[in-house]
């Protein structure tokens, strides 16, 4: 009788850890909508924003307001020039 108990109780226990597990699904996060550009406001100094890119790129603007490579080594092609020249 003791068996049969302590057995009903563990298949009570079970079912409920099962059934709560189900209800309890991971549902996916909702993907962030980001902008096409982004504009800086008026009143921030451009010549102190920095952007983090993910290849640790080191680009900034110049005087012109161009992007260059500060580091001199990504950028050396004329046809990435001619990119950055026509943003």
């Amino acid at each position: 009788m003791k068996f049969r108990k302590l057995f009903g109780v563990f298949f009570l226990c079970a079912v409920l850890f099962v059934a709560v597990s189900l209800s309890a699904a991971p549902t996916p996060r909702e993907l962030a909508i980001k902008p096409d550009k982004s504009i800086v406001a008026l009143g921030y100094d451009r010549g102190h924003i920095e952007v983090k890119f993910l290849d640790d790129a080191d680009i900034g603007l110049n005087e012109s307001q161009i992007p260059y490579d500060r580091s001199s080594i990504l950028l050396k092609t004329a046809e990435v020039g001619v990119v950055f020249e026509t943003i």
